[in-house]
């Protein structure tokens, strides 16, 4: 059983290797708007998650964000009456900015919201998936051609436990080989921009590599080119 479900993970792993996208942040795409889907239908009027996210003082600002897209007025109406009746009380009783605790989530709570714990627990579960998967050799050869995992996911891939190391150190090769191409576009356009060549027009390659620089940075924000 243990076995047939990770031969579907790495069928949907493989399924989201797209023009050198990140597999993981796809899936964890299609997970987040799915969650977040159910939790307006279903959890925000349940008393015990309203309360554990008015403890929380609601969500990060991209989840906030997010989930605001989905255009729900009655959950926004629950969840945020539920925020403003905690800040009216510690307006109340605070006048010195400094001494508000719950006003404006702090930095460390900035990535720690409801929806952040699912994101991290999925990209745990993904990255894991893709570092034992890479022992197919179905599965590294459509890596090779067709996926490119973001830096963050690469590491946690890397720092997962698997018996087949020397596959998760080829997966590290193939990647770093995908990453170089890239670098390779980045010196081009520094290189055309430069007075002597600027006659040189920016390649298709080019001008989708300079915003894949930026993909592989930030996982989860990539954007589709």
């Amino acid at each position: 059983m243990e076995r047939q479900e990770s031969h579907m993970l790495w069928n949907n792993l493989m399924e989201h290797m797209v023009n050198d996208n990140c597999p993981v942040c796809s899936l964890m795409k299609e997970r987040n708007h799915s969650a977040m889907d159910n939790f307006l239908y279903e959890c925000a009027n349940l008393p015990d998650i309203r309360l554990k996210i008015k403890k929380e003082g609601g969500f990060c600002e991209r989840h906030s964000k997010e989930l605001r897209e989905f255009g729900d007025p009655l959950a926004h109406a629950i969840l945020y009456q539920d925020l403003f009746d905690e800040a009216f009380q510690e307006l109340n009783q605070t006048f010195l900015p400094k001494k508000i605790t719950f006003l404006g989530k702090k930095e460390s709570q900035k990535n720690n919201c409801f929806f952040c714990r699912k994101e991290k627990t999925g990209e745990e579960h993904y990255t894991k998936a893709m570092a034992n998967a890479v022992s197919n050799a179905k599965f590294l050869e459509t890596y090779t051609h067709k996926g490119m995992l973001c830096l963050p996911h690469l590491k946690m891939a890397l720092s997962s436990k698997t018996k087949d190391q020397e596959k998760v150190k080829q997966l590290k090769q193939i990647t770093w080989n995908k990453y170089n191409k890239i670098w390779d576009s980045l010196k081009e356009i520094v290189r055309k921009h430069d007075f002597h060549y600027t006659n040189e027009p920016l390649t298709e390659q080019e001008k989708r590599d300079w915003k894949r620089a930026v993909d592989i940075f930030n996982s989860l924000e990539k954007e589709q080119v």
